[in-house]
């Protein structure tokens, strides 16, 4: 019965995830947790982010931005691999302390300036997408630190 729970979980978030551009990590860590460990959880939730992109892709096809593919991508998949790698080195308390610590200062930080930008240029583009990388390897989400860098580049 829990795989049910956890498939019909899965598909509602990648609607989410889809329709809005964020969820699918916000929504299956938290749930994922109550069953597995982080390094499982964060398997799992790459597995549905492998798929849930390439049917944006198909979806999304005409608004290919290569420039900005390379640039942001690239960075941010050198950079999870390093945040994913480190994960396995520190605690996972430590971890889950920290990513709350971050997440909660940047709601904060938005409350305060919700009119944020940053300009659209090619180091914000690399930093954006190793940073991103970089919390999507270590802690499985990095859509909050994508959204900031994306904005500046206004994507349709």
């Amino acid at each position: 019965m829990e795989v049910v729970y956890i498939a019909l979980l899965t598909f509602v978030a990648c609607i989410v995830g889809t329709m809005t551009g964020f969820g699918t990590s916000t929504i299956m860590i938290p749930v994922f947790l109550l069953f597995y460990s982080l390094p499982e959880t964060l398997l799992f939730v790459g597995i549905i982010h492998w798929f849930g992109n390439l049917w944006k892709i198909l979806l999304f096809k005409k608004g290919l931005n290569w420039k900005l593919i390379l640039g942001f991508g690239l960075s941010g998949i050198i950079a999870s691999f390093l945040g994913a790698s480190l994960m396995f080195e520190i605690s996972e308390e430590i971890l889950k302390k920290i990513l709350g610590g971050f997440l909660l200062a940047y709601v904060i930080f938005l409350f305060f300036k919700p009119d944020f930008r940053l300009e659209k240029n090619k180091r914000n583009m690399i930093t954006g997408g190793a940073l991103s990388g970089f919390f999507a390897g270590i802690f499985g989400v990095g859509g909050a630190i994508r959204a900031t860098f994306l904005t500046a580049f206004d994507l349709p």
